[in-house]
């Protein structure tokens, strides 16, 4: 999620199509799949039409694994403080 999550810093402003995505990220298509669900669940990305009516996301805010309680890479609140 987190590599997704770069990607869209990078690219800040654009909408980004699922086949764009998947074809930047050196990993397997269902975990490409997978990580966007949570994105999209979780509210850092959001859906939009793109071109000819495909399904774009664009960054609502930054995924950081560090912030994320679910995380193996947890580190503790935005604000500093240890889970």
């Amino acid at each position: 999620m987190q590599g997704i999550s770069d990607l869209f810093v990078e690219c800040y402003g654009e909408t980004l199509r699922r086949s764009r995505i998947a074809l930047r990220m050196a990993a397997p298509a269902p975990d490409v799949d997978l990580a966007l669900d949570l994105l999209l669940e979780r509210s850092y990305i959001a859906e939009s039409s793109g071109d000819r009516g495909a399904v774009a996301y664009h960054q609502v805010r930054p995924y950081r694994a560090v912030t994320d309680p679910a995380s193996e890479f947890y580190q503790g609140d935005d604000d500093g403080t240890p889970g």
